[in-house]
């Protein structure tokens, strides 16, 4: 009789990643089973049969999920189950879904996924809205097969009570989806209604959102708010957001040691949301800006930011009536912060800019989520079309 904990080299997952398994052996038959969890080679100790080179609560928390694994194998081989039939009490329930998420958080707090730190936030605020909906629910658990239609109109019920909005349950269900999804791989559940078209998100299809002419840059640029300080040092902070084509936590982050020179001045930097490494040449407007706030684009909150660049394109004239989805009103209220990276990318487009250009220097993944931004009016359109021959 043997029960050992192996590291499963043969598949490799993307991620670098192996599966560990647990081997065990009795009256001349072998069986290894899954434990849904893991890890690098080099984070694997074959003589300890379990993992190294981690943080000290991750490594103890899987080596010991490892250990009650083995320790419940041995004693059922010792009372006579057969090697296969090991996990059919198991099998009859279902496992955490709960604690799969977090142990799915511990795993990319150390590196074993390719998610970035404002991601791993929404998992974190995830798992917090799931405890409190089952506190409330009277919920001790949340087990794979708790997950039904019934349990997605339950929950989001819950949160049109708590007044949560769309935009919190759409996050939810989208963690849901990718978390059940992996844990699918893993073999801890069957369970699929993640994939049903109705186990979907509440968001409504993108409609068109405005942008920025560089007229209408020019405008905010050429405004004189020497006498409002808190108002100018908001829209420098736009005009680099849009000559850098950044979001608006990357532009609060500029620092002079990000600057390169390699045949003329560059803003090097990695963008928080995607981890991608951007690269940007410094025009001179950028360059003067960067001077002017001595490299600090600190700014106050996103929602205070959108207020202000809203008085700021007011103030600039930015008046006329337009129609952003439904809704009509002064231009200078569907401006926010986000804005400036939108119309950097619309404007570089109607320029000529190819898409793959455009999605390295802004830090794109994919030229489709690309397309979505670039919000040119149907007029913007025609006047770029007119060098064309066909409209000659």
């Amino acid at each position: 009789m043997k029960v050992k904990a192996v590291l499963w080299t043969n598949h490799v997952r993307e991620d670098g990643t192996c599966r560990i398994m647990i081997y065990t052996y009795a009256n001349g038959k072998k069986k290894y089973y899954n434990t849904g969890i893991h890890v690098k080679p080099e984070n694997w100790s074959v003589s300890k049969e379990g993992v190294i080179g981690l943080p000290q609560y991750v490594k103890n928390r899987i080596n010991a999920a490892i250990a009650t694994r083995k320790r419940k194998y041995a004693d059922k081989l010792a009372e006579g189950v057969p090697v296969d039939r090991l996990d059919e009490e198991e099998q009859e329930t279902s496992e955490s879904l709960i604690d799969f998420l977090k142990l799915y958080i511990n795993e990319v707090e150390v590196g074993l996924h390719d998610i970035s730190l404002k991601t791993l936030g929404s998992y974190r605020s995830v798992l917090r809205r799931i405890e409190e909906f089952c506190k409330d629910q009277g919920l001790s658990d949340l087990s794979f097969d708790d997950i039904d239609l019934n349990w997605y109109a339950q929950y989001f019920s819950w949160t049109v009570e708590k007044q949560l909005g769309k935009t919190s349950f759409d996050k939810v269900i989208k963690i849901f989806k990718k978390i059940m999804r992996v844990a699918l791989e893993r073999d801890l559940h069957q369970n699929t209604i993640y994939l049903h078209p109705e186990f979907s998100r509440k968001r409504k299809p993108k409609g068109d959102k405005v942008f920025l002419t560089t007229d209408e840059i020019e405008k905010i640029e050429n405004l004189d708010l020497d006498t409002m300080e808190h108002l100018a040092r908001e829209r420098d902070r736009f005009l680099i957001s849009y000559y850098f084509m950044m979001r608006w936590e990357d532009s609060t982050l500029i620092n002079e040691s990000a600057i390169i020179e390699h045949r003329g001045l560059n803003y090097s930097y990695t963008a928080g949301k995607t981890g991608i490494r951007c690269i940007i040449p410094i025009s001179s407007k950028a360059k003067a800006l960067l001077q002017r706030r001595e490299y600090n684009f600190g700014s106050d909150t996103n929602q205070k930011a959108n207020q202000k660049i809203k008085e700021i394109c007011m103030l600039a004239g930015i008046t006329q009536v337009v129609q952003q989805n439904t809704e009509k009103a002064p231009k200078f209220k569907f401006v926010t912060t986000h804005t400036a990276r939108r119309s950097a990318a619309t404007n570089l487009y109607l320029e000529g800019m190819d898409l793959e250009t455009i999605a390295r220097i802004g830090g794109w993944k994919q030229l489709q989520t690309l397309k979505l931004y670039l919000r040119a009016s149907g007029m913007e359109v025609a006047q770029n079309a007119k060098k064309f021959k066909f409209f000659k």
